[in-house]
């Protein structure tokens, strides 16, 4: 197994689980485990095994912080959670890129007063793009003067 395959299963299991309101954080932990002692490299299963091990963690954080949110903002934001924007070539991603904007406007257009609000959550999906267009911004050696 690739790290990429593991993440998809990961973004996948922690949806089930906030949808859950966080139950089967450990059976999704246990599945998750065995999961990422198949995968052949090294360093992706370590961070694999890290983010076994902030699952509840982010959970938690996601449940404590969408507590008030309108249902269409917890539906925008778990869209834009679960979105798999590292796999597949620069094209698909960039497609996978423009599917979850429209997305977002589409339920941004049925929330009312939280309409705003959600669009803004499309303002991360700028910096995607950019990042798939240029390169990350950290390889750019002329963003630091030299």
């Amino acid at each position: 197994m690739e790290f990429d395959e593991f993440m998809a299963v990961y973004r996948a299991l922690r949806e089930l689980v906030i949808r859950a309101e966080g139950g089967g954080v450990e059976e999704a932990r246990r599945q998750l485990g065995l999961l990422a002692e198949g995968i052949g490299d090294p360093p992706g299963r370590e961070r694999a095994v890290g983010q076994i091990e902030m699952l509840a963690g982010q959970v938690e954080s996601v449940l404590s912080v969408s507590a008030g949110w309108s249902p269409e903002m917890k539906e925008a934001a778990r869209l834009m959670d679960v979105a798999d924007f590292d796999s597949g070539t620069v094209e698909q991603r960039m497609a996978m890129v423009a599917v979850v904007r429209r997305q977002v406007w589409e339920i941004a257009d049925r929330a009312g007063e939280d309409s705003a609000r959600i669009r803004g959550l499309t303002r991360g999906l700028d910096s995607v793009e950019r990042a798939l267009e240029e390169g990350p911004p950290w390889l750019d050696s002329s963003r630091d003067g030299r």
